[in-house]
């Protein structure tokens, strides 16, 4: 590819990037409250836990534990 056609796919895709983690965990419809997080949904930091959840619904579809 070019360096124009780099720059138009970087340009068509930026809006999908950020450069935070979770740069608005408050914003719009999201399938939980972070408010109302407590200490036993914290992790051991022994592994993961990897979730779908659907959008439409807001239940999750998929769950799967990875641990290290």
């Amino acid at each position: 590819m070019t360096p124009e056609q780099l720059q138009a796919v970087h340009e068509r895709l930026a809006h999908l990037t950020s450069e935070d983690w979770n740069p608005g965990p408050d914003k719009g419809q999201k399938p939980y409250n972070t408010q109302m997080l407590e200490e036993c949904d914290a992790l051991d930091g022994d592994g993961v836990i990897l979730a779908c959840i659907d959008g439409e619904t807001h239940t999750v579809t998929h769950k799967v534990y990875c641990s290290k």
